[in-house]
């Protein structure tokens, strides 16, 4: 509601022929009786499903571009065929390529990598299990957890992962990259990119890993299927 007289105002100024929401929540600013087209970018796996249907009864003219299929499907219930897009992300490949490793790379130590920003369907727990199992196999192995910590959800689950970790032995092979910088030259020093999430709407650091010729073990299910 604080936000209605700015959005009339930025319309009075510079009469815009549509509206560019950057995400769902960007979308729930716009005042209900905006009779603007408005294309929605849709990069979110899971969302209530009140909320996408608030934003389909409310405005008239709602085009919905989604990164994958996965991210479409929830408003196939709610909207014609023929307002929801299906526009993967943009990768620039040649620079991904390019980009140096965070380390020396060593051929004596084999490294694993999870990129997942600390939320709880990531499932850094298979990742932690995963290490565990292989710990005993791989002498030279050496692990990193990357992420951000976006809120305080996030630091309890970066507490109870450091502990889980403790009791599982993997003190000694496993490091947490909390820092709110690039993943690639993480990934470009790793042997191996793991990705364990629940539902990934896209799975951008896959990609990422792919162009910087890393093989990766993913769990099934969500975008990376249409990858």
């Amino acid at each position: 509601r604080r936000f209605d007289p700015l959005f009339d105002k930025t319309v009075a100024d510079f009469q815009p022929a549509i509206i560019h929401a950057n995400c769902i929540r960007s979308a729930l600013l716009i005042p209900s009786d905006c009779r603007l087209p408005i294309l929605l970018h849709d990069r979110d796996g899971a969302f209530p499903f009140f909320i996408t249907r608030l934003l389909a009864n409310r405005f008239q003219n709602l085009h919905i571009v989604a990164i994958s299929p996965l991210v479409a499907d929830k408003w196939r219930s709610l909207l014609p065929d023929d307002c929801i897009h299906i526009v993967p992300n943009g990768f620039d490949l040649n620079a991904i390529a390019a980009v140096p490793p965070a380390m020396k790379n060593d051929s004596a130590m084999f490294r694993l990598l999870q990129i997942a920003d600390f939320s709880p369907w990531k499932r850094h727990d298979r990742f932690l299990s995963l290490l565990a199992k292989l710990k005993p196999q791989i002498s030279n192995m050496k692990a990193v957890i990357k992420g951000r910590i976006r809120d305080q959800q996030g630091e309890r689950l970066l507490n109870d992962l450091k502990q889980t970790a403790s009791k599982l032995g993997l003190d000694d092979i496993l490091t947490f990259n909390t820092a709110d910088e690039s993943a690639l030259p993480e990934i470009a020093a790793a042997d191996v990119v793991v990705s364990c999430s629940d539902g990934e709407p896209f799975g951008r650091t896959i990609v990422e890993a792919l162009a910087l010729g890393k093989p990766v073990a993913a769990c099934r299910g969500g975008g990376l299927d249409a990858l």
